[in-house]
């Protein structure tokens, strides 16, 4: 993603941070992240994996439309869901059921991602994307989340779209 002239930025996440140390070390780094990504500001929130601590963090963004996982423990924190259950089926047809939440049909199984309304936003606005790692790469390569915002970037140039990752991710 370094390299992708498309992603506005990434925002590193220190999970380990979150989950060692103190409880008030670990709860002064989690509201710490939380405050950084609800200054982002963004109007869509893509959590694509079960992950609690990226599922607050998503919650406290701000953003109007969240989208997650419905069968994760705070999948209430979301008001979009992918039906479809991660790991239960093909990887096209699990990351085209967030398509399916936010009430965009695929284009055939081709990855789009209509990150904006039909009008043009006064501001600009931001997609925050958590790829995951372990289990979403595998499930669906680093190629394809390229492909994904590329199209992204053509459909909308003046999206930013900003990365979460952590240091499970530098592989």
């Amino acid at each position: 993603y370094a390299n992708n002239p498309a992603v506005s930025g990434f925002i590193d996440v220190p999970l380990s941070e979150v989950k060692r140390g103190s409880f008030g070390g670990r709860l002064r780094a989690f509201f710490r992240s939380a405050l950084r990504v609800r200054a982002l500001k963004p109007e869509m929130v893509l959590q694509l994996e079960t992950n609690d601590v990226m599922a607050l963090w998503s919650f406290f963004s701000g953003a109007k439309r969240r989208v997650g996982i419905r069968r994760q423990t705070f999948g209430r924190l979301f008001n979009l869901h992918n039906a479809l259950q991660e790991g239960g089926q093909s990887a096209l047809l699990f990351y085209l059921g967030f398509l399916d939440a936010l009430g965009e049909e695929a284009d055939g199984f081709r990855t789009e991602l209509f990150a904006a309304e039909k009008k043009v936003p006064a501001r600009p606005p931001v997609v925050f994307i958590h790829p995951g790692a372990r289990l979403a790469e595998r499930l669906w390569p680093a190629a394809c989340w390229v492909e994904l915002i590329a199209l992204i970037r053509k459909q909308y140039p003046q999206v930013k779209i900003r990365i979460a990752r952590s240091r499970f991710d530098a592989a």
